[in-house]
């Protein structure tokens, strides 16, 4: 009896099962589309009431969020297949010049939204390099948020939250804001979307640049006397050194 047929029928079972596996089983979810589910969760199709919370912080632009997503069909503004947050990072360097419009970045969710940088630069850097879908939405929503309240607060100045925290939120024409957030993530330039936002007149860039100048002279000011005050200290003392290199540059 010819053994051959019944031997290759047994080595060609393990086969058929791996290619039926193969095409059987789940593909891992990308980040976008992930962060698209949640996100289409947590919002909804229908209007939502009352304030929005993440990560227990009070999201401003609860009116304005929800359509905002809606109208994108819950695609992500910020979050890329590649987790490289480019716009995302792009973004933080612009909030962070905006003290020099007299603005607080803190009072823009900037603390926790760098907390959540870390976290997700950390668990991309794991072993199965995967950060949790729910980490990356709240990190979708503050930015978004966030780039909602400064262009508000720019447009229209700032409150204190700890004050008017019932009146705390995004004012103005909101289809605007949501418009220029649109154009600076289309033209991958959210700094410049961010500018355009400024009032552009001559008495507004004249307090700017009286604003920046006296935080210049206060800043030269504070290095000069903690320079006086340690002028004995041994060569090299790093914190001097740091003071002095920092001095200069303002000068």
């Amino acid at each position: 009896m010819d053994r051959k047929p019944a031997a290759a029928i047994f080595l060609l079972i393990p086969l058929c099962a791996a290619i039926l596996f193969s095409s059987c089983r789940v593909l891992p979810i990308s980040p976008v589309e992930a962060t698209r589910s949640v996100l289409r969760a947590r919002i909804g199709r229908t209007g939502f009431d009352g304030p929005v919370y993440c990560r227990d912080v009070r999201l401003c632009g609860s009116d304005v969020l929800p359509a905002f997503y809606r109208a994108r069909d819950f695609r992500p503004a910020w979050i890329d297949e590649a987790l490289a947050l480019t716009e995302a990072r792009s973004f933080l360097a612009a909030l962070d010049l905006v003290s020099e419009d007299g603005l607080d970045p803190k009072n823009c969710h900037l603390d926790a939204i760098e907390s959540l940088l870390s976290e997700i630069q950390a668990a991309l850097g794991k072993r199965h390099r995967k950060a949790r879908p729910e980490a990356l939405v709240d990190l979708e929503m503050l930015l978004t948020d966030a780039f909602l309240l400064c262009g508000s607060q720019l447009v229209h100045g700032q409150v204190d939250p700890e004050t008017f925290q019932s009146e705390w939120f995004i004012k103005g024409r909101i289809e605007d804001l949501a418009a220029a957030l649109e154009k600076g993530l289309a033209d991958k330039d959210i700094p410049g979307a961010l500018d355009l936002l400024r009032p552009n007149h001559a008495v507004y860039r004249g307090l700017m640049k009286a604003f920046r100048t006296t935080r210049i002279a206060a800043a030269v000011n504070n290095f000069e006397k903690f320079l006086e005050l340690w002028k004995s200290a041994d060569p090299g003392l790093p914190e001097v050194e740091d003071a002095k290199g920092r001095l200069k540059a303002l000068q």
